[in-house]
């Protein structure tokens, strides 16, 4: 298994990457460095390769756009989280969908081939996993893949999506992100940890495209609004925003925007507004630099013993079980 990077943009012209021919690597290893400055790109980058999966975290600041010539002789599996950024794939290859990734959306692909070019236009912090088949195959082993279009790809070996359009990076599954990011074990026990992590993001990804209302079209335009009111959501957290206020803020009358909103982020404003809070919520708890008071006021809850039920009702267990 190997990959082939060329560009004229990188202090590297040329980078090759060689994999065991089982998978990315025999058991567990980590390879983590500084990306040092050159054509004003910079930043880090930090690789945990397992047997079957490959992890990559990027944080790079991008001074200008630049492009990357790709080849990889494996079937390329990935899921990509975009956090903060753009990332537009094209292939050299006929009948090879483009595969375009816009900042806060994520999306799982299937190439049996690739050979192409990336092109990157701006900043960008994202978690990108390579699977193999087997590792991909073991998750629903005995079981029918829940979107038939996309385990017909992966059977027949075609290129295929899993959903035509990125969709929005959902809080839960930047809270499971952190928890690939954070290091809470180490050997047998992160290789097992790491798994199940990606497991489950794969599983939400899968279940956010079977919601229904991502079946509904929206223009670009109200599209746009949306995430500028989620953007405010998730920026303003200690606001206390009435849908009237959003809707105004927006540009949009309120009942399209929670109907639009529901349709597009799967939650309605105020479920999302809830969940965005107690997942950061529950991050600042598991950091252990903050009291349970001063986390409740930062996420917007008036009371301390509102936030406490909240918090149970969400996970289960009282704030000070995370501290």
């Amino acid at each position: 298994m190997k990959t082939i990077i060329r560009s004229e943009d990188l202090r590297e012209k040329i980078i090759v990457r060689q994999y065991p021919a089982t998978g990315f690597s025999q058991g567990i290893q980590i390879e983590q460095h500084e990306i040092q400055e050159f054509n004003g790109i910079s930043g880090t980058e930090k690789r945990t390769a397992l047997e079957g999966a490959l992890i990559v975290e990027r944080e790079l600041s991008i001074a200008r756009p630049y492009m990357l010539e790709v080849e990889h002789d494996f079937p390329f599996l990935k899921m990509q989280f975009e956090m903060l950024g753009y990332s537009n794939f094209i292939s050299a290859l006929a009948g090879v969908p483009a595969v375009e990734i816009l900042g806060g959306t994520h999306r799982l692909f299937f190439l049996p081939e690739v050979r192409g070019r990336l092109n990157y236009r701006q900043s960008r912090t994202t978690l990108e996993i390579n699977l193999t088949l087997p590792f991909f195959n073991r998750i629903f082993a005995g079981s029918d893949f829940p979107i038939p279009s996309f385990g017909q790809g992966l059977m027949n070996h075609t290129p295929v999506l899993l959903h035509e359009k990125p969709l929005p990076i959902l809080p839960a599954m930047r809270y499971c992100i952190e928890g690939i990011r954070r290091e809470y074990y180490t050997g047998a026990l992160r290789k097992i940890h790491l798994e199940a992590k990606i497991t489950e993001l794969l599983l939400m990804q899968i279940h956010q495209v079977t919601q229904p209302g991502n079946q509904l079209r929206i223009n670009p335009a109200d599209r746009d609004k949306l995430y500028y009111v989620k953007e405010l959501i998730e920026g303003n957290l200690y606001e206390h925003y009435t849908i009237l206020q959003l809707a105004e803020l927006a540009g949009m009358n309120d009942c399209k925007l929670k109907r639009l909103f529901k349709a597009q982020f799967g939650l309605t404003l105020f479920e999302y507004l809830t969940e965005v809070r107690l997942t950061q919520a529950r991050q600042w708890l598991e950091e252990g630099k903050l009291s349970v008071d001063e986390i409740a006021s930062r996420v917007g809850y008036r009371y301390a013993q509102h936030f406490a039920a909240a918090f149970r009702r969400k996970f289960g267990a009282n704030p000070k079980a995370f501290t």
